[in-house]
């Protein structure tokens, strides 16, 4: 796709492109319009910016946790995994995994921190034991 991109980019002509400066993403958090103890998107995500640290590691399931996480500012150094293209549940567990062992083996202290839902979890939950038995331990 990188090759595919680069050759459409070397097509465009930028003098008549017109832009627009996006929208500044901050983690206020809204309180609840409705005094109302609901947990909705528009809270929980941004809440979720204030939570991660720098370096970690973020992986996030199709689905709401994959859409969702646009909403959440990362501090530097954040890495985030998602998988939008296919559209297909599971593969967080195991990616949560690969990433927390490839962190750990490139002697990084890192955290990896998970949203994954939980028919999603079903899919690959025995991946669990086999991070417990590695000694890993990701935020899920």
């Amino acid at each position: 796709m990188r090759g595919v991109l680069r050759k459409i980019i070397q097509q465009v002509d930028l003098s008549k492109l017109s832009t627009v400066a996006g929208p500044t993403v901050s983690n206020k958090v809204k309180e609840n319009e409705d005094s109302s103890e609901i947990i909705t998107q528009a809270w929980f995500w941004p809440r979720v910016g204030q939570f991660l640290k720098e370096n970690d590691i973020v992986i996030t399931e199709t689905g709401t946790a994959n859409f969702g996480i646009w909403e959440t500012k990362f501090p530097k150094g954040v890495t985030a995994v998602s998988q939008v293209l296919w559209g297909s549940i599971g593969y967080s567990v195991g990616a949560c995994q690969g990433a927390a062992l490839a962190a750990r083996d490139a002697g990084q202290d890192r955290r990896t921190v998970l949203f994954v839902g939980d028919g999603s979890f079903q899919l690959t939950a025995q991946e669990l034991s086999t991070m417990i038995r590695l000694g890993l331990k990701p935020i899920m």
